[in-house]
């Protein structure tokens, strides 16, 4: 997915104020707080996690692999069909935070 350039900082203008505090959030925590931004485009969008994560790609931001998921991506690799079931059935938006010092850095070098 490509996103123009204004729109870009528009999204890391608006996820450094909204978590000016925070040094992680959670993926569908962000999303959430993004979407309810009233005057902003992502609730036409509309945004979600996925969408997200393209967008942000390109300036290589990803969430980190922490949490549940950590023990999850272990279990997948361990052979263990009743591991690997658990990882594929984790429950969404709970793993994968997104850290906010790497937001703020990466809209402060293209501000």
């Amino acid at each position: 997915m490509t996103i123009s350039a204004p729109r870009l900082e528009f999204l890391l203008a608006d996820i450094r104020d909204a978590f000016a505090k925070e040094s992680e959030a959670a993926s569908a925590h962000l999303v959430k707080t993004l979407v309810a931004l009233e005057g902003r485009p992502w609730a036409k969008i509309p945004l979600t996690q996925n969408r997200l994560a393209r967008m942000l790609k390109p300036l290589a931001i990803a969430p980190d692999m922490t949490g549940p998921e950590n023990r999850a991506s272990e279990a997948t690799n361990s052979g263990s069909s009743k591991r690997r079931s658990h990882a594929i059935c984790r429950p969404r938006g709970l793993v994968h935070p997104y850290r906010m010092q790497q937001i703020r850095a990466t809209a402060a070098s293209r501000a």
